[in-house]
């Protein structure tokens, strides 16, 4: 690969990577997914590390696709199934992904959600 093949290729990664939105947990998200964790880690710390690395790979491809998974229950979120057990859900705004909750599949789904407006 000669340099100018290089350069266009640097180029077409830094344009994909300008393009991805933020990806950003909300305090409700990032408690959720603690409080999982430690439950699972109380009785299996392989399978809380595994739970935790399926999860946090489950938004990734959120920053490129916002759209890419089912709506939500509740309007203006969309719902990831990260795992049979855990459904992560989020908002697309403008300019980033808010992850607001990681949900049991089993617990009481909420009415609403607590969420600031979109800029």
């Amino acid at each position: 690969m000669d340099v100018q093949q290089q350069s266009l290729k640097v180029r077409q990664v830094q344009n994909c990577l300008n393009d991805m939105l933020k990806v950003s947990w909300l305090p409700t998200a990032a408690n959720d997914l603690a409080n999982i964790l430690a439950y699972i880690d109380e009785r299996s710390p392989s399978a809380a590390r595994d739970i935790r690395q399926r999860i946090e790979h489950a938004v990734l491809p959120v920053a490129e696709h916002p759209y890419l998974y089912k709506r939500g229950r509740v309007p203006g979120t969309r719902e990831i199934v990260a795992h049979p057990n855990f459904i992560i859900v989020y908002r697309a705004t403008n300019t980033s992904i808010e992850v607001i909750n990681v949900l049991h599949a089993r617990q009481q789904y909420p009415s609403s959600f607590e969420l600031q407006p979109t800029p």
